[in-house]
């Protein structure tokens, strides 16, 4: 019997041991969502929008009104809660961080008559089908680019994977 006990321990120190050494690259945003008079609301769509990619995480909250989003990249987000009967709320600028909770508290009104329509300028475009490395380096770019000249072989070296010759005035 005392050795079953103390294989068991001896293991089980091993297990507990492995766990102190994970690691996490990756953050987690959670909170409450709320109506008047701090009233729990079930089931509210929960939407972070990735501010870097576009990627929209959607989640609902519990009967206490409890939302979590594990396993998110680090960046910053958007943050949409909706729930029937109720204004929908924006909460721009949701900071993750790497191994770190972020909590969000969201207090919704009663929806009124009017309605707000939010348009954005659409994210950067990423061409999924094609490896090439590429750069459009626009007008705006060019005047507000610090340059001891304005040669465009100098506004292409900001491109991925491109570099000077050998002289330092061409590209390779």
């Amino acid at each position: 019997m005392a050795t079953l006990f103390l294989s068991s321990v001896f293991v089980s120190s091993f297990w507990v041991s492995s766990l102190w050494g994970q690691s996490t690259t990756q953050g987690v945003v959670g909170g409450t969502v709320a109506g008047p008079g701090g009233v729990a609301l079930a089931d509210a769509e929960v939407d972070l929008t990735s501010a870097d990619t576009g990627h929209i995480f959607q989640s609902r909250t519990d009967a206490q009104g409890n939302f979590r989003f594990l396993g998110l990249p680090p960046g910053n987000y958007d943050a949409w809660i909706t729930q029937t009967g109720f204004a929908r709320l924006h909460i721009a600028r949701v900071s993750v961080e790497v191994g770190r909770f972020t909590p969000l508290a969201a207090h919704l009104t009663i929806a009124g008559a009017e309605e707000t329509i939010e348009v954005r300028e659409p994210g950067a475009v990423i061409d999924l089908s094609s490896p090439a490395l590429s750069t459009n380096i626009d007008e705006t770019s060019i005047d507000e680019l610090p340059s001891n000249s304005r040669r465009w072989t100098y506004f292409a070296l900001l491109t991925p994977a491109v570099a000077p010759d050998q002289q330092g005035y061409g590209l390779c």
